[in-house]
């Protein structure tokens, strides 16, 4: 959903995005903080707030996909380099299988509600 804020919010929401804390946004966007706080109880702000964030994290996710490859790759390498310390190769081991098994969770979960959706779908269609 696509909210209209005046260029204020825009500069405001954005510093909220790259700052740390609520104070320092609203030294960044040249407001006051009161003002911030009273706009992130406002339902139209908090929601492009919430969707600002949102695209934010599909966006750290969509690269995080990317480099993952070389992630694997990079784990590949220590774990079967005779070279590297035990403590980096079983690390890299341990790293491996964590992120396997939580890999396959997902899978399995995603199997899950698939499923429970296809059947909560047949039975309002009933």
């Amino acid at each position: 959903m696509e909210m209209m804020l005046s260029p204020k919010k825009e500069k405001a929401m954005l510093a909220l995005l790259t700052s740390t804390s609520v104070k320092s946004a609203a030294k960044k966007a040249e407001i006051g903080e009161a003002t911030l706080f009273r706009w992130l109880k406002t339902n139209s702000f908090k929601e492009a707030y919430r969707e600002a964030r949102r695209n934010a994290l599909e966006q750290a996710i969509l690269r995080l996909q990317q480099i993952s490859v070389t992630a694997v790759d990079t784990l590949e390498v220590v774990m079967n380099d005779d070279m590297a310390s035990a403590s980096s190769r079983v690390s890299a081991a341990r790293s491996t299988l964590d992120l396997t098994f939580k890999a396959f969770e997902l899978e399995e979960i995603e199997e899950r509600i698939d499923h429970l959706e296809r059947e909560l779908e047949r039975r309002e269609s009933q």
